[in-house]
């Protein structure tokens, strides 16, 4: 009976060890399926994370190819863009020796302008002094235009009382003599005078519109010089030759009656005046 009992004991025990090894495993496994199958969850998830992952290693690298692209397009323009700063630079260079240049210039121009300006001055001061002297010069010469003047009057009245033998003639086509304005077709106005020539002696015919006509530019008046037949002529100086001199005047169209002159001259001098009236 005791054994039997303790067969029971143990048969119980054994089943009960039995029973809660079972259980134990079975716990066991349920735990390791539920790990089992974290861990698939956990590998499928960095199954996912990997692919992922891989994606976006491959999308970086072809970004990381667009960026190498990128780079060496940019590299040249950084090369172009230091090639254009550069020829910057010189031009910059260039530029700044070129202002020094100018700067320099323009200090000499405006040393230039100053020494122009003081000299200006000095020159004005000098005309200011030569106009002073010109005042005075013209005044002199005024006074010797006056004192010339009074010579020649006194000249052509001494010119006019050493003149002798004065003869005008007015005549017709056929030489006789004729005093109708109309009718007239030469003037001849002759005269005996000391020291005058050929070259020197010319005359001026003054009719009575006052429009002078002078023999040193028109063909129809000849002036001609001569020695006079009675040769020499005491002038209380000493003894010189008598000049006969003859102004003729061949006329070109009718004249006007009234008052004419001939003015006869020696070097630009009067020697005499001669007046007559034509009808």
């Amino acid at each position: 009976m005791k054994n039997t009992g303790k067969k029971d004991i143990i048969f119980s025990l054994a089943v009960a060890a039995l029973v809660f090894g079972l259980g134990y495993y079975f716990l066991s496994t349920q735990t390791l399926k539920t790990s089992l199958d974290q861990e698939k969850e956990v590998s499928a998830s960095l199954s996912n994370d990997k692919k992922k992952l891989e994606q976006d290693i491959a999308r970086f690298q072809d970004e990381i190819g667009t960026l190498t692209g990128n780079n060496a397009r940019l590299n040249k323009i950084i090369d172009s863009t230091k090639a254009a700063l550069d020829a910057q630079v010189a031009v910059i260079k260039n530029l700044k020796s070129t202002n020094a240049s100018i700067v320099k210039q323009r200090d000499e121009f405006r040393r230039i302008k100053e020494d122009l300006v003081k000299e200006l001055a000095q020159l004005r001061d000098n005309y200011h002094q030569i106009l002073s002297k010109n005042d005075s010069l013209d005044t002199a010469l005024e006074q010797m235009r006056n004192e010339l003047s009074v010579l020649r009057q006194e000249n052509a009245s001494m010119q006019n009382k050493m003149a002798e033998n004065i003869l005008v003639e007015t005549m017709a086509k056929n030489g006789k003599p004729v005093v109708v304005a109309k009718r007239v077709k030469t003037i001849r106005v002759s005269l005996d005078v000391v020291k005058v020539s050929q070259e020197e002696a010319y005359c001026l015919l003054v009719p009575p519109t006052g429009k002078v006509v002078s023999s040193k530019n028109e063909k129809w008046m000849t002036v001609k010089v001569t020695d006079t037949r009675d040769g020499t002529k005491n002038t209380g100086i000493g003894t010189s030759v008598k000049k006969h001199i003859e102004c003729k005047f061949d006329i070109q169209s009718k004249l006007s009656s009234g008052t004419y002159n001939v003015e006869i001259f020696n070097q630009s001098s009067l020697i005499k005046s001669v007046r007559f009236v034509l009808r």
